[in-house]
């Protein structure tokens, strides 16, 4: 589906919000906007779809980041039009009531803050979408001139290379979160699972939905797990992310496997979990209690620190199974499972990284999956290749015995509420032609 043009405001707005980011000159341009036009008060705003974030101001007081409701700013209007606002005297006869050429949402919200004149020009981002406002504004009538508009307009260029800049800031020196941020992340409820569908590549069915973590950050928006896990990994709050996840998770899977008994759900657990005398007893609780059997869960094992001893996990998984979990390995092939968790750990099968569905097309590949699927065979297991997101890896997937994959040629993460209708549409969705063209 195509973004609307407020999904690329929006997005592209959100990019300007790292307050640390904002410097001296952003200031001082604020200042010289209110000098230059003889306005007691110059400001610069970002705008996303919910919010008004004042970044700088100059004349009324400590005003820099605060945040106004989207539907309480004057300065909506101006980033909705995507063009200069001019109001000399709100209160003029001509500006009040039916015959107004100002939008009447605008008019009454400087009629109610006491603003008279007001000068508001759109600031464009680097995706060329309106993303905020400079603009000027008094408590009594000002007339406006044409030379003076432009003027304004002129600054408002400068304001936008400042913004431009501060971007490439916030993205250069962009550093891994605090584990105070972190923390306050998960403890907050910004860290949300979004689901991504594992498929049965026989019958086009989708088998489960894996959770998969991803941080709605208030500033900088949707980050990917890329951007924290690693970081968590490395401190005990990777556990209580992980119950966090699988809490909500279930929680919004009991919806879904009511419509769909035999849908199963996917969740990671770090192997931080195992070594705790704890883990068991905390995840059976978390899914019971939200009325879930834990013969629809499967708990993916990953591990990108160094977790419990072979012998410790060998116990934990083994208890985890006896509840009636099914637990897998996660990302085999991606460099961190050694030969004596698979020799040790008693699982229900494994998950194989995506470099795997990426080489299935060499000679190489081919021979290492259809080792892997052997080995999977003769214990049983179940495999999950990662990473199609082509029909032509499909095609070699099915063509190597694959019975169940995961990629974006089924669906991207989506989150929660795009579930349902997900779910829905796949039951009539024509299969994936799987034709592996001639070599």
């Amino acid at each position: 589906m195509f973004r609307s043009r407020n999904d690329r405001q929006n997005e592209s707005a959100r990019k300007y919000l790292d307050f640390a980011a904002v410097s001296p000159a952003l200031e001082n341009a604020a200042e010289v906007t209110a000098r230059a036009l003889e306005y007691p008060i110059a400001m610069v705003h970002i705008i996303d779809e919910s919010s008004q974030y004042t970044l700088v101001g100059y004349g009324a007081g400590n005003i820099a980041g605060t945040v106004i409701p989207r539907a309480h700013s004057a300065c909506t209007s101006v980033v909705e039009l995507g063009l200069p606002v001019v109001v000399e005297d709100s209160a003029a006869p001509e500006n009040v009531g039916h015959e107004s050429d100002l939008p009447a949402d605008l008019v009454n919200l400087l009629l109610d803050h006491g603003i008279r004149a007001y000068v508001a020009v759109p600031l464009f981002g680097r995706e060329s979408v309106p993303i905020g406002t400079l603009c000027v504004f008094d408590v009594a009538p000002r007339k406006l001139s044409e030379d003076r508009l432009r003027l304004l307009e002129q600054l408002a260029v400068m304001v936008e290379e400042h913004l431009d800049a501060q971007r490439g800031r916030a993205r250069v020196e962009r550093r891994t979160a605090s584990v105070a941020e972190l923390t306050r992340a998960v403890d907050g409820g910004e860290i949300v699972p979004w689901y991504q569908p594992i498929v049965d590549l026989g019958s086009g069915e989708v088998f489960a939905m894996e959770a998969l973590a991803r941080w709605d950050h208030p500033v900088l928006g949707l980050t990917a797990p890329g951007e924290f896990i690693e970081q968590m990994e490395n401190t005990d709050l990777i556990v209580d992310l992980d119950v966090r996840i699988l809490a909500q998770a279930v929680s919004d899977f009991y919806g879904w496997v009511r419509a769909r008994p035999t849908l199963m759900l996917s969740v990671n657990i770090s192997g931080h979990h195992l070594d705790r005398p704890d883990c068991i007893d905390r995840i059976t609780s978390v899914v019971g209690s939200a009325g879930v059997s834990a013969k629809s869960i499967v708990l993916e094992i990953t591990e990108t620190a160094r977790g419990p001893g072979i012998d410790d996990e060998a116990r934990t998984v083994a208890a985890l199974r006896e509840r009636g979990f099914t637990v897998l390995l996660d990302d085999l092939g991606s460099g961190w499972a050694p030969v004596s968790r698979l020799t040790h750990v008693s699982v229900d099968g494994f998950k194989l990284d995506r470099s795997i569905a990426a080489s299935l097309h060499t000679t190489v590949g081919e021979a290492v999956a259809r080792a892997m699927l052997q080995f999977a065979d003769d214990l049983d297991h179940r495999v999950v290749l990662e990473g199609i997101d082509t029909p032509a890896k499909l095609a070699l997937a099915m063509h190597a015995g694959f019975a169940y994959g995961q990629g974006h040629l089924f669906s991207k993460p989506i989150p929660a509420e795009n579930v349902p209708l997900f779910l829905g549409s796949t039951r009539d969705r024509p299969r994936v032609s799987t034709t592996l063209n001639p070599k």
